[in-house]
């Protein structure tokens, strides 16, 4: 049972990756996870949003999306079609652990303030058969139901412009 945000985000700390399946999130959650829980990269499945961008709601935030973006950090993939309800996340630590986590948990403030979660966490090594499995699954996931990733146009139309005020007017 996890009762708080802070507690699941523990979980995340210092991977050096981390892949994941999840219903909601939310997009300054994201630039938290990967600055204050100093995440090298992540790759999200988002199950929920019929607009993504609608959900990015300040430049600030846009902006460093868009940077964690263009340094190969961020990967946002957004469902083409159905909702994904899966709560999926692989978190591969510096040393080659893996932590294959599954449950209930969102990467999303509002599912903290109205829910207490249950997750299940297995341990184990980068390219064991429960690792290559569960990476397969999501693939999975990925290919089925992501077709396009959140700022896909706009690192190429952002790197047009010829001052940092420009950026993030465009922005």
């Amino acid at each position: 049972m996890v009762k708080s945000r802070d507690d699941f985000l523990d979980i995340f700390e210092g991977a050096q990756h981390v892949d994941a399946i999840t219903y909601a999130e939310t997009p300054s959650l994201m630039v938290r996870m990967l600055t204050d829980y100093e995440i090298d990269s992540l790759d999200v499945l988002i199950g929920n949003a019929q607009n993504y961008s609608e959900r990015v709601t300040d430049a600030g935030t846009a902006k460093e999306l868009l940077g964690f973006r263009e340094d190969g950090r961020l990967t946002i993939r957004l469902k083409n079609r159905k909702t994904v309800h899966s709560k999926i996340y692989r978190v591969v630590m510096p040393d080659d652990t893996v932590k294959l986590v599954h449950g209930s948990a969102n990467l999303s403030v509002n599912s903290w303030n109205y829910h207490t979660n249950q997750i299940s966490i297995f341990t184990t090594q980068r390219g064991t058969e429960l690792d290559e499995e569960f990476l397969s699954f999501i693939n999975e996931y990925r290919s089925q139901y992501s077709d396009q990733t959140l700022l896909e146009g706009l690192v190429e139309a952002v790197e047009d412009t010829e001052t940092s005020q420009e950026r993030t007017e465009y922005i």
